[in-house]
């Protein structure tokens, strides 16, 4: 590869920079129990208000939440805003006192620690960005050929698609009405 590839190569990673410093300004490693109902999740929630501490609260109820998962390296740009919003507003080392709701459930969260997001070195990354700028042409290419593609079929001759409706219609026997299979094999 020419010395310009390479250069494309910074460009791209460049910019993908620009985009995460968008997305976010942490990573955050929390702890969470999520919950389909509020009920649990305020349940759990009144232990850790009387003083319960989280480690406690999160084996008590990690068989009954729907999920309960530690993350790591996460940015605000990888979960759902009201997640991220929570999780902005604490501290190293606290917990949510109040479930979050989001499309996913109830969240009770606690922040183990948040930290400065930083991309990683060029050329640390740089073979995985070859390889999606490789993929990310290549799939242009592909659409590039299917939008200009021009198939003939000789004279006669059924299209694929035309042929796999014609086999479905023949598959099924002429028999089978809205009453069902049973109907049809009681005439036999």
């Amino acid at each position: 590869m020419g010395s310009g590839t390479g250069s494309r190569h910074l460009r791209i990673f460049e910019e993908s920079i620009d985009w995460f410093a968008q997305a976010g300004k942490f990573e955050y490693d929390f702890t969470q129990l999520l919950f389909d109902k509020s009920e649990d999740a305020n349940k759990a929630a009144a232990e850790l208000e009387s003083g319960k501490p989280f480690n406690a609260v999160y084996d008590a109820w990690r068989g009954k939440s729907k999920q309960a998962k530690a993350f790591s390296r996460v940015r605000q740009d990888q979960i759902p805003p009201e997640l991220a919003k929570a999780l902005a507003g604490l501290k190293n080392g606290e917990t949510l006192r109040v479930p979050v709701k989001t499309d996913f459930g109830w969240h009770v969260v606690h922040l183990s620690i948040a930290n400065p997001f930083t991309p990683p070195p060029f050329e640390q990354v740089k073979d995985s960005v070859r390889q999606g700028l490789l993929l990310r042409v290549g799939r242009e290419r592909l659409q590039k050929l299917k939008e200009q593609a021009k198939v003939e079929y000789p004279p006669g001759a059924i299209p694929p698609t035309a042929a796999a409706k014609a086999n479905a219609a023949k598959a099924v026997p002429p028999d089978v009405s809205a009453k069902g299979v049973d109907a049809a094999e009681k005439k036999d």
